[in-house]
């Protein structure tokens, strides 16, 4: 048969019935329990999805109810001073009704990048996805007290359960290296540019930071 006459050939499409969405839904399963079995997480989770909820709670929950004196130094403050760049300067605030038509979802497998999404955002993905199929009770349950706190507004002071405090403080540790991190990136920028460039020390103690609290 010429090529002429297989371009003319009518296309057949091959009905998907629900026997081959479970069969596809089983093997992507497989496939993502595989990849999670070969993998530690440092929040103690289990599977990449529950770390990436777990992070995205920790980072809501520390810009949501801790006052920024929390993570902000004195090296941070003259670093950002000298290279013009702002500190937060009050806790973040939300909207307690989210936009889950619009939020992202939280993956399986891939890595969520929670830097890369603000409060509302991050508040706006966790109610999204206490709706959705699959979430572990104990997920489910981490999502829901999280963002309870944090549409009634506590005081991270005021968090008595341990696990809950521990996880703020977990949040806590990761602005500290984050901001810590953006300022230094500012410097190199800046020395490379001839502008402005911080002290030394100021340099070290921000390093230390960066890197001790990076994980």
């Amino acid at each position: 048969m010429s090529v002429s006459a297989i371009a003319q050939q009518p296309v057949r499409e091959t009905p998907i019935t629900g026997e081959s969405r479970n069969i596809f839904q089983t093997i992507a399963d497989k496939f993502v329990a595989l990849v999670n079995s070969r993998k530690t997480f440092s929040t103690g989770c289990s599977t990449q999805q529950d770390h990436n909820i777990q992070k995205a709670c920790e980072r809501l929950a520390a810009l949501t109810l801790v006052e920024p004196e929390r993570y902000t130094t004195d090296a941070m403050a003259r670093g950002a001073e000298k290279l013009g760049m702002a500190l937060p300067d009050s806790k973040v605030s939300v909207g307690i009704k989210a936009d889950i038509s619009g939020a992202a979802p939280i993956g399986k497998l891939s890595v969520l990048k929670t830097t890369e999404y603000s409060a509302q955002e991050l508040h706006d993905m966790l109610s999204k996805h206490l709706d959705q199929p699959g979430a572990s009770q104990e997920m489910r349950g981490k999502i829901q007290t999280t963002l309870n706190m944090v549409n009634i507004g506590i005081s991270s002071d005021d968090i008595k359960d341990k696990a809950y405090s521990d996880m703020v403080e977990r949040g806590v540790n990761k602005l500290k290296s984050v901001i810590s991190t953006d300022i230094l990136k500012e410097h190199r920028r800046s020395e490379i540019g001839g502008g402005k460039v911080l002290d030394h020390d100021i340099v070290k103690e921000l390093e230390k930071m960066s890197n001790s609290l990076s994980s």
